[in-house]
């Protein structure tokens, strides 16, 4: 979990999916960071029990009331935002 700050918002996101699960990293951007931290749980509880996540998928049972669409992340983010997960 990453809090926000005055260069910008909060987020968070996994490290070791990929290597544990063979699934996809995640991460979410702008909400409170334990209610992210708990949703990447969720998710990569999903990840380990073998489902695969793909772009565009929904997960309706992550947030109740909101659907959780994945997304791709833009390559040019990665050294920003996930350089400890670069350096796992």
């Amino acid at each position: 979990m990453v809090p926000e700050d005055e260069i910008g918002p909060g987020f968070a996101y996994t490290i070791g999916l990929a290597h544990t699960h063979g699934g996809h990293e995640l991460a979410m951007f702008g909400l409170d960071i334990h209610a992210m931290h708990r949703m990447l749980n969720r998710l990569g509880a999903k990840s380990a029990a073998g489902a695969v996540s793909a772009e565009g998928q929904r997960h309706p049972e992550v947030v109740d009331g909101h659907q959780v669409a994945l997304r791709q992340v833009d390559l040019r983010w990665y050294r920003i935002f996930f350089g400890r997960a670069m350096g796992f």
